[in-house]
C-alpha cells in the first residue's frame, strides 16, 4: 500500500493582503493610464458613425433632389421662378394628378447646417439634410459654360456640389451629382 506523504501545513504560502492591496494597485493605475486610449478610441467610432449616417442621409436627399429637379418640363422663367447658388425655386407637374402644378423650392441655411426642402403642396419647411458645411448649385448654358443666372431661361445643365460634416469636426465628404432637367438634354 502506498503511504500518503502530507505536507506540513506551515510549508503551503498564499497571498498576504498587503499583496493583494498593491496588485490591485497597480491594476488601477495601468487602467487610468489607458483611459484616454480607449476615450479616443471612442470618440473616433462615435465620429465616423454620425458622419455615416450623415452622409447616408445626404445622399437620399441628393438623390430626392435631382430627381425632382429632373421634373422640371423646360428651361423657361414659368418652370424655374429663382434660382441662386444656394437656392432654387421651380414649379413641376404634381405626381398625383400631373394635371395641377405647384412649386418646389431647396434653400440652404448656412448658420444652421441645414438644406431645406419647401413646397406648395405640404406648408412649411422640411429639413431634408443636417450637418451640411457647403452647398452649391452651379449653372450652365447650353454650351457648356457656367454662369451666374439673371435670365434661367439660359440654364440648361445644373451641377449640385453637397458638403457634409460635423461643424466643428475637420472631416468632410462631399456629394456631387450633374442634373439635367427632363426636356433640357434633347
Amino acid at each position: 500500500m502506498r503511504k500518503c506523504i502530507k505536507k506540513p501545513l506551515g510549508s503551503a504560502r498564499g497571498m498576504t493582503l498587503m499583496e493583494i492591496v498593491i496588485a490591485i494597485v497597480i491594476t488601477g493605475i495601468l487602467l487610468a493610464s489607458l483611459t484616454p486610449v480607449f476615450r479616443a478610441i471612442l470618440n473616433s467610432y462615435l465620429q465616423t458613425r454620425s458622419l455615416k449616417e450623415a452622409v447616408q442621409m445626404a445622399r437620399i436627399g441628393m438623390d430626392r433632389m435631382v430627381s425632382e429637379l429632373r421634373l422640371i418640363p423646360d428651361a423657361t422663367a414659368v418652370y424655374i421662378t429663382y434660382a441662386s447658388s444656394s437656392r432654387i425655386r421651380f414649379i413641376i407637374p404634381d405626381p398625383k394628378s400631373w394635371s395641377t402644378f405647384s412649386w418646389i423650392e431647396y434653400s440652404y441655411n448656412s448658420s444652421k447646417y441645414l438644406l431645406s426642402r419647401e413646397n406648395g403642396w405640404i406648408s412649411g419647411s422640411q429639413r431634408l439634410v443636417e450637418a451640411v458645411k457647403a452647398f452649391t448649385i452651379t449653372y450652365y448654358k447650353q454650351d457648356g459654360t457656367s454662369f451666374t443666372p439673371g435670365s434661367v431661361s439660359q440654364i440648361w445643365r445644373m451641377k449640385i456640389e453637397l458638403t457634409i460634416g460635423m461643424p466643428d469636426k475637420p472631416t468632410a465628404y462631399k456629394l456631387v451629382r450633374e442634373v439635367y432637367p427632363r426636356m433640357f438634354a434633347y
